[in-house]
């Protein structure tokens, strides 16, 4: 053996110690977890199992063919760590209400990862709503009338993923403040693209992200939680159970103050409610939304009201 094979093998021996150090490690901070069932989970069984079924040829090939022991115990020490992964995703270890075999544990383990399996796929993707998610997010922001750093770092960390710059997102007239109108406007707007069920939750999360992350909560931030989850609860139920319904009503006084409605609401026109005519300026799911909506027209110096729509279709009347 030359001086050169023998500082090759040399350190090939070194690096066969150091790879059972690495193994070491690897199990050791995963033994003291086995237990878990989260942990378990979070194991590619699918993936353990091929790496047991791949390692063991080169295995054959350095022990029979080669007869290289130096790489074959690198192999041997591969084939543990894949098995005890291996083990430990199945939930071998994970204490439970029945007695499993490990057949049936195999299976389990399987089929929960061919649920997850495009799951990381999907969250590269951009969605074709992400526009519209991003602006809603931005306007929530700026309700309180103040852009928070964690406000801004948590609309940068979803918009990047998703190659958009923050700065990009579209916002009228460059305010920045936006009314709570303009936020329930917004989300339903995306809604109108008719996102999965599954994401409009989650978009709604984001809001409640997005309201709390300057660890504050404003008045106008309550409402606009109020409001935006009865409007997903409503989209999420397909119709299928009819909400009440808080109609702002303005009362024109003269064909002048009329015009000035017009103006303020868009497509506005007289509608015929109990005692004349009014317009309908907007409708709402939650009351007290509803009642801002109105307060803010009457600083406007108009007539303004509250109708209670019942899912029975009863009309009622609100003071106040």
């Amino acid at each position: 053996m030359t001086t050169l094979d023998q500082i090759i093998t040399s350190a090939a021996i070194m690096g066969l110690a150091v790879s059972v150090v690495i193994s070491y490690l690897k199990v050791n901070k995963l033994w003291a977890r086995r237990h878990i069932k989260e942990v378990a989970e979070s194991i590619s069984v699918a993936a353990a199992l091929l790496s047991l079924i791949t390692t063991v040829p080169f295995l054959v090939k350095f022990v029979i063919i080669d007869h290289d022991f130096v790489a074959a115990g690198k192999f041997i020490l591969s084939l543990a760590v894949f098995f005890v992964f291996f083990l430990v995703g199945i939930g071998l270890w994970v204490r439970r209400d029945e007695k499993l075999g490990w057949w049936k544990m195999l299976r389990s383990a399987l089929a929960t990862e061919r649920g997850e399996l495009s799951y990381l796929v999907r969250s590269f993707a951009r969605p074709r709503e992400a526009p519209a998610i991003l602006r809603i997010l931005r306007l929530v922001s700026m309700v309180d009338r103040e852009m928070d750093e964690r406000e801004s770092e948590m609309l940068e960390s979803v918009a990047m993923p998703w190659g958009i710059s923050p700065d990009d997102v579209r916002v009228d007239g460059g305010e920045t403040s936006a009314d709570i109108d303009t936020v329930r406007d917004a989300f339903n707007e995306y809604l109108a693209m008719k996102p999965p069920a599954s994401q409009a939750e989650k978009v709604f999360d984001l809001v409640k992200f997005m309201v709390h992350a300057d660890r504050k909560v404003t008045e106008e931030e309550r409402l606009i939680l109020e409001e935006v989850g009865a409007v997903v609860r409503v989209y999420l139920s397909e119709g299928a159970n009819p909400p009440d319904v808080y109609e702002v009503l303005l009362v024109p006084q003269n064909e002048q103050q009329l015009q000035k409605m017009r103006d303020e609401v868009a497509d506005a026109s007289l509608e015929d409610r109990a005692g004349g005519q009014a317009v309908v300026a907007g409708s709402y799911y939650s009351e007290p939304f509803a009642r801002a909506i109105c307060l803010r027209y009457r600083q406007k110096q108009f007539f303004c009201t509250v109708e209670h729509l019942t899912s029975g279709g009863e009309r009622i009347q609100l003071s106040g």
